[in-house]
């Protein structure tokens, strides 16, 4: 995001003041515009508005300003809102224009990988890590046809990224920008705790990259109230096992999950 475009007459001085100035700090500018008719859209503009017409003519691709919480009535279909937009964090901003414009959001930072949000062109990487039949032993595998797991990922995107806040992300080396797995945060159905999940290409096996990982999402989860988290393993799986042990976690006990024997394991 480099820009915010602002559609509104309802801020006084002072406020616009403070939000150019929070803008500013994170090296993004305001504009505020009287007429959407003469605009035309930037690449990195997000577009902050309280005007209905306005929140259409952009075909609903705003963040819309608003006063009171049953103010968000008035417009019909949109996700995303704000009051009081000179105090709100700028991280907030950029995570809202990512969604406006279809875009994944980076989700946490380890000192070797960098996990984001999964996208659709993520899939053919996956298929050639899971290609590997050892990386499908204790994992569930890909949909047979690519096509059905990009349709999945995108579904997956809007359904559990845009409603729950956490999933599975994509795990990246941040030396070379190589996609070498999958790891974050599940529900499963008839459990309380959150699970993690992971699975790493076998390429980069006993380098420490799962355990990282692991560690990476249970900060993640300590620092949004997600704890304790629980991870499923199949009888025989030693190796995540180990990865577990090394991430502070500790086995609880065996659960039966739709005719599969699973270790449970859990945190603090």
């Amino acid at each position: 995001m480099k820009r915010i475009v602002l559609f509104t007459d309802e801020l006084n001085t002072q406020a616009l003041e403070l939000l150019k100035e929070n803008l500013e700090q994170n090296g993004c500018s305001l504009d505020a515009e009287e007429s959407p008719d003469s605009y035309s859209v930037r690449e990195g503009d997000l577009i902050i508005t309280d005007s209905y017409k306005v929140y259409r003519h952009f075909n609903g691709r705003c963040l819309i300003l608003i006063e009171k919480p049953e103010d968000m009535d008035a417009f019909s279909g949109a996700k995303y809102f704000v009051m009081d937009p000179e105090y709100a964090e700028f991280d907030y901003y950029e995570k809202i224009y990512r969604r406006l414009n279809n875009l994944p959001w980076d989700i946490l930072e380890t000192e070797r990988l960098l996990l984001r949000e999964t996208v659709e062109s993520d899939v053919d990487t996956f298929y050639k890590i899971y290609k590997d039949p050892d990386m499908t032993r204790f994992t569930e595998k890909l949909y047979d046809d690519p096509e059905e797991e990009k349709k999945y990922v995108t579904e997956y995107r809007e359904k559990v990224y845009g409603t729950q806040g956490f999933g599975i992300w994509t795990i990246i080396e941040k030396k070379t920008g190589d996609i070498i797995g999958r790891a974050g945060l599940v529900s499963r159905a008839g459990f309380d705790n959150i699970e993690l999940g992971f699975a790493v290409d076998k390429g980069h096996w006993n380098m420490g990259y799962g355990t990282e990982a692991v560690k990476g999402c249970i900060e993640y989860a300590k620092a949004h109230d997600l704890m304790p988290l629980q991870a499923l393993v199949i009888n025989g799986n030693r190796a995540s096992e180990r990865l577990l042990e090394k991430a502070g976690l500790y086995f609880r006990e065996k659960v039966n999950v739709s005719g599969t024997e699973y270790d449970r394991w859990i945190t603090d």
